[in-house]
């Protein structure tokens, strides 16, 4: 019964830890590159505030696929539409958050 939650929870747990890793490499060392990728840059008054956002969509986006995993573990239907949602709500507020702050291609090539 254990190792079979274990199997289940693997993904998600793996995916938590991912965000979370994002999320504390934009609130701490301010590095966007992995949200906006190289060649990327933002204006310096746009750094902090960006930074802070994307790292709380981030963790969200982290807890909402842990709890999909539990979800799993009871109703796999039902964690999947919730997984679903999640992910086009995400790309929403991504999509918001990237016209909210522009960034502009680096001319250091």
């Amino acid at each position: 019964m254990n190792s079979e939650v274990m199997k289940q929870l693997f993904v998600p747990v793996l995916l938590f830890g991912g965000c979370l890793y994002i999320a504390f490499k934009l609130v701490k060392f301010h590095d966007y590159s992995l949200t906006l990728g190289r060649g990327k840059k933002l204006r310096k008054k746009d750094v902090e505030p960006y930074c802070r956002e994307a790292a709380a969509l981030m963790a969200a986006f982290g807890a909402a696929s842990l709890i999909m995993g539990v979800i799993s573990l009871f109703n796999s239907t039902f964690a999947l539409v919730f997984i679903i949602v999640i992910f086009i709500a995400t790309a929403f507020c991504w999509k918001k958050l990237a016209d909210r702050y522009p960034a502009q291609e680096d001319k250091k090539k």
